[in-house]
């Protein structure tokens, strides 16, 4: 008996637990409309300032000797480390690619970020101007891709998403005061019994 009745006890009662959310409906409205109206005020009020995103393809050349065959005029991820540290670009090579660097660099000015991304690829093919003299059989390093700059900067809060994220976790921190609220009264009625 005393077993059935500890089971009673920790049953939950949805008709109750409705009833108490139905009870403090104005504060949970109340709660909630003002959090995600201070988000939304909060993200329409923040305005970055744009950054944009430029990048070009580069196809790294070779040269064509009888002793070694056919060999790139640079080591890729040895090129990258080098245009890295000389620009304000990162370069990397694509996974599984020896002969193909991208260039890409992020700034506020898309006309600066072409600027730069030029000044990379001009230092390369300078660089491999270079390493072509000796050599009668080749083919020279050149972009695959035209340098282009995204027309949308990269950097867009996302003021819907921060609003419905708000909304949510007000309703759920909203519910729970309720709960807490109702719990420590409950405290406070059984302290007054005892």
């Amino acid at each position: 008996m005393e077993h059935r009745r500890h089971i009673q006890e920790d049953e939950v009662d949805l008709k109750a637990v409705f009833e108490m959310l139905w009870r403090h409906k104005v504060f949970i409205v109340l709660f909630t409309a003002a959090v995600t109206i201070a988000a939304a005020l909060y993200a329409w009020s923040k305005n970055p300032p744009p950054v944009y995103k430029g990048s070009v393809l580069v196809e790294i050349g070779e040269i064509y000797g009888e002793q070694f065959g056919a060999r790139a005029l640079d080591n890729a991820d040895d090129l990258a480390v080098i245009v890295e540290k000389k620009f304000p670009i990162s370069a990397e090579s694509p996974k599984g690619s020896r002969s193909l660097l991208t260039l890409s660099a992020m700034g506020r000015e898309p006309e600066r970020i072409k600027s730069v991304l030029q000044s990379g690829m001009d230092f390369i093919l300078e660089r491999h101007e270079g390493k072509l003299r000796g050599f009668q059989i080749f083919s020279m390093t050149k972009p695959v891709t035209e340098i282009s700059v995204s027309d949308k900067p990269i950097n867009t809060p996302k003021r819907k998403l921060i609003v419905e994220v708000a909304f949510a976790a007000a309703l759920a921190v909203a519910i729970f005061l309720v709960f807490l609220k109702e719990f420590a009264l409950s405290m406070r009625k059984e302290n007054y019994e005892n």
